[in-house]
This record gives structure tokens, C-alpha cells and sequence, in this order.
């Protein structure tokens, strides 16, 4: 993957459930990025990404996709530390 494939538009769908929100769980989000999606689902949503979708024009990735994206040494943005 490069810089390119990371930059398209991306939207997440979710029906993952945190215990001890005080807020409804995420439904949908747009980004102006695939990058800044996959980082969004796996910092602030839910490291195991059950119950995600990330749908770009051309794909719907799901669960280890996105994790195998987000832990590939061409995503383009900082990561969080642990």
C-alpha cells in the first residue's frame, strides 16, 4: 500500500457498545481520509473491531483488515502510544 491508497474518503459504520458510555455508540462517522478512519476505529473505537466497517468507493474492510492496515509500515500517520 502507499501514501495515495490511504488518502481517499472513507466512512465507518459501527454498532460496537463500550461500557460505561453515557452517550448512544457510534453509528456512522465520514473522513476525509481512509488513514484518518483506520485510526479513529482502532485508537477510539474498539481494539478488536468487532461490529466495524470502514467503506471506501472501491471496498469494505472489516475487523483484522483494518488492523493489518493500521499495523503496516506504510500507514502514513502517527500512531498512539501504548
Amino acid at each position: 500500500m502507499n501514501e495515495k491508497y490511504y488518502a481517499g474518503s472513507a466512512e465507518i459504520f459501527s454498532n460496537v457498545r463500550k461500557i460505561g458510555w453515557s452517550r448512544a455508540p457510534l453509528k456512522y462517522r465520514r473522513f476525509d481520509s481512509l488513514a484518518l478512519a483506520i485510526k479513529f476505529a482502532v485508537e477510539d473505537i474498539d481494539h478488536d473491531l468487532q461490529g466495524v466497517v470502514i467503506r471506501t468507493d472501491d471496498e469494505e474492510l472489516t475487523g483484522r483488515a483494518i488492523r493489518t492496515l493500521y499495523d503496516s509500515p506504510a500507514f502514513p500517520l502517527a500512531r498512539r502510544e501504548p
